[in-house]
This record gives structure tokens, C-alpha cells and sequence, in this order.
């Protein structure tokens, strides 16, 4: 009979869990997911220095021609680490900023006077 006992155990705890529940709903403080994770940012990159097309540029180029001279090539992966960003970062960055992530690397020719908004990925 221990899988009886095993169910009684998982039905006790599902209704502490919904009574809990049900208690910080009546107080205003529901359990709620975070509603931060797992949504899309509309307000651009959370790098402040990446927030402007200007500061972007400016803090992905440098890194770029540096790991250019020393390695001969240019790849994410070393300018991401080289940065202490994670690839995917920069990815999403460059989405915003309505870079196409193969056709528009490396960013040799990005031009930080450029007039450029975000969010038009």
C-alpha cells in the first residue's frame, strides 16, 4: 500500500498549494510567473550603451578589428567573449537595429554616425 500512501501525499500537498494559493489571491498577492520572463523587449537592448545605434557601434567595432588583427579573422564567438557578451546578445541587438546576422557582419562597415533606429527587426 505505499502507492496509496504516495497518492494521499501528492493530494494533501495540491491542496495546501490551492489553499495557499487562494489565501494570497484574497490579499491582493496571487503567485503570479513573472510576466518579464519570456517576453519580447520592446524597449530595445538592455545593455545601456546598446540602447543608441551610436553606443552600439562604437562598443562592437573596436572589438571586431582588434580580434581581426590578432586572429585574421572575424567571428561572434571571439568578439562576444572578447566583449564578455553572450553570442545571443548580440544577435538580438542586431536584430533591432534591423541587421541581417550573416549578411551584416562583420561590422567593419557600420557607420555610427548612420541615422538608425531600433526596433525595426
Amino acid at each position: 500500500m505505499p502507492a496509496d500512501r504516495l497518492v494521499r501525499a501528492a493530494v494533501a500537498r495540491a491542496l495546501r498549494d490551492a489553499a495557499r494559493q487562494l489565501e494570497l489571491e484574497r490579499d491582493g498577492q496571487a503567485l503570479r510567473p513573472s510576466s518579464r520572463r519570456n517576453t519580447p523587449s520592446h524597449q530595445g537592448p538592455e545593455t545601456p550603451r546598446w540602447q543608441t545605434w551610436r553606443g552600439f557601434v562604437l562598443d562592437v567595432k573596436p572589438i571586431a578589428e582588434q580580434v581581426e588583427r590578432d586572429t585574421g579573422k572575424c567571428r561572434k564567438t571571439d568578439v562576444c567573449t572578447r566583449g564578455g557578451w553572450l553570442q545571443k546578445t548580440l544577435n538580438r541587438a542586431m536584430h533591432w537595429y534591423g541587421l541581417d546576422l550573416r549578411a551584416d557582419w562583420p561590422p567593419f562597415g557600420w557607420d555610427p554616425d548612420e541615422a538608425r533606429a531600433g526596433g525595426v527587426g
